[in-house]
C-alpha cells in the first residue's frame, strides 16, 4: 500500500521534531523534565485558542460573520457566547475550527486568504508580546540551556504556526480537513464549487443550529433553500437528508440523495452520502431494500472506515443481515459503555444494534447490559430510532431470551 504526499510530510516533520528534542536532551544539557513538559502540553491546548479567536477576530474585520468557534473534537464540556458567537469546549486536545456564516460580497479571495493567516497572526502577535513584556531578545529564545517557561511557550506557538503551514489534511472529527496552509495553496486555483462551498456556509449554520435543537422542519426548510441555492455543494443535501431522515421520512430522503449522485463521486464528503443512503434503505426494512443498504454502507466504509457513523451504520447493517459477529466488531467500537449515551459521540441505536447482536448470539447478559444503558438516555428518540426500536423489539419479543 502506498501512501499519500501528505502523510509522508507529516511524517517526516514529526520524526524531526523527535530527532531535534533528541539532540537537545543528548547534546545540549538540555533538562526535559515531567513538570516542563506537562507545562509545554498546556501551553500547546492555549495557543490553540489564541490561533482559533485569531481566525475569528481576523474574519470579523475582513466582513465575516463568525458564528461558532469549536475548541477539540470530543465530549463538549462547555458552551457559551463570549462576543455574539457560540464557543464550545470540548474534552479533547485536537485542534480547533471555526465556523462563519454571512461572507463578504466583493474580493472574497483577499478576505479570506487574511481569515485563514488570521490565526498565525495572532500567535505571532503573542510572541512579540511576550518578548516584550519579559525583555527576550531574539538570540535568548534560541538559547536552550537553561530553557524557561517563557521560552516553551515561544516554542509551542512555533510548532503550532509550523503545523498549521504543512500543506496537509488532518482528520478532524472522521472528516479530512485541510490546514491553513494547504488553504493558501489551494486559494488562487479554486474552482466554482469552492466558491460555493465558502458561501454556503452561513446557511448551513443557520440551518445547523435549528437541527442540532431538533427543530428539524425548520432545519428541512433552510437545507432546502441551501440546496437549491448551491446545487453543487454536497453539505446541504447530506443534512438535508439527515433533517428528512429524523423526521422519518424516509423515501424523501433517498429521492434527494439519490437524485444526480453521480455528480459527487469525486467529492470527499461521498462517503457521507453513501452512509446516509445506508441508513435509510436499512430503516425501510424491506428484503429488496436491505442489499441496498449492505452495498451503501459498504461503499461508505470503503472510503472512510474511520468515521464513527460509518462504522456505526455498516456495523447494524452487518447484525441485521446476519453477519452478526463481524458487525458486532464495528459496533464496539463505536459504543462505549463507561460513557454518557449521546446522539453525537455515543448514539443510542449502537447499543440497540449491540444488543440485538447478542439476542442473536443468546447472550443474555450482553443483551441485558445494553438495555441497562439504554435506559439511562433520557431524551425522546428521534423518529428513526423509533422505527427501528419497534422492529427490533417486534422481532425479539423486547430481546427476551430463554433462561
Amino acid at each position: 500500500m502506498t501512501r499519500s504526499p501528505h502523510k509522508i510530510i507529516l511524517s517526516i516533520f514529526l520524526f524531526t521534531v523527535l530527532i531535534f528534542f533528541f539532540l537537545l536532551v543528548n547534546f545540549t544539557g538540555f533538562s526535559l523534565t515531567l513538570l516542563m513538559m506537562s507545562v509545554f502540553v498546556l501551553f500547546f491546548y492555549v495557543d490553540i485558542y489564541v490561533h482559533e479567536f485569531g481566525h475569528a477576530l481576523t474574519g470579523w474585520l475582513m466582513g465575516f460573520q463568525i458564528k461558532r468557534m469549536v475548541i477539540g473534537s470530543g465530549r463538549e464540556l462547555i458552551r457559551f457566547k463570549p462576543a455574539g458567537f457560540v464557543l464550545v469546549i470540548t474534552s479533547s486536545l485536537s485542534g480547533g475550527v471555526t465556523h462563519w456564516g454571512k461572507v463578504p460580497n466583493s474580493s472574497l479571495k483577499p478576505r479570506f486568504a487574511l481569515l485563514i493567516l488570521g490565526g498565525i497572526f495572532a500567535q505571532m502577535a503573542v510572541i512579540l508580546l511576550c518578548m516584550l513584556i519579559l525583555d527576550i531578545s531574539v538570540q535568548d529564545v534560541f538559547v536552550i540551556s537553561p530553557v524557561s517557561y517563557s521560552n516553551l511557550f515561544i516554542y509551542s506557538n512555533l510548532l503550532l504556526i509550523t503545523i498549521n503551514l504543512i500543506p496537509l489534511k488532518f482528520t478532524y472529527m472522521g472528516i479530512k480537513l485541510p490546514t491553513d496552509g494547504m488553504q493558501l495553496l489551494k486559494l488562487p486555483f479554486w474552482k466554482d464549487r469552492d466558491i460555493q462551498n465558502i458561501l454556503s456556509a452561513g446557511k448551513i449554520m443557520d440551518a445547523y443550529e435549528q437541527y442540532e435543537t431538533k427543530n428539524y422542519d425548520a432545519a428541512e426548510k433552510l437545507f432546502r433553500d441551501c440546496v437549491k441555492a448551491y446545487p453543487d455543494v454536497t453539505l446541504p443535501r447530506i443534512n438535508l437528508a439527515a433533517a428528512l431522515i429524523k423526521q422519518g421520512k424516509v423515501l424523501e430522503c433517498i429521492e434527494v440523495l439519490e437524485s444526480d449522485l453521480e455528480s459527487f463521486q469525486k467529492d470527499p464528503l461521498l462517503f457521507f452520502l453513501y452512509n446516509n443512503l445506508a441508513w435509510a434503505h436499512l430503516i425501510l426494512f424491506k428484503a429488496d431494500a436491505l442489499p441496498k443498504a449492505d452495498e451503501y454502507s459498504g461503499k461508505a466504509y470503503l472510503l472512510n472506515s474511520k468515521h464513527r457513523n460509518v462504522l456505526g451504520t455498516r456495523g447494524c447493517v452487518l447484525v441485521e443481515k446476519g453477519s452478526v459477529a463481524d458487525g458486532m466488531i464495528l459496533l464496539k467500537r463505536v459504543v462505549h459503555f463507561h460513557a454518557p449515551v449521546d446522539d453525537r459521540l455515543n448514539d443510542p441505536m449502537g447499543f440497540l444494534y449491540l444488543a440485538y447482536g447478542y439476542y442473536l448470539q443468546n447472550n443474555s447478559g450482553g443483551v441485558q447490559k445494553c438495555l441497562h444503558k439504554l435506559e439511562t438516555y433520557q431524551k425522546p428518540l428521534d423518529a428513526d430510532f423509533e422505527i427501528v426500536k419497534r422492529h427490533l423489539f417486534e422481532k425479539t419479543n423486547q430481546f427476551a431470551l430463554e433462561p
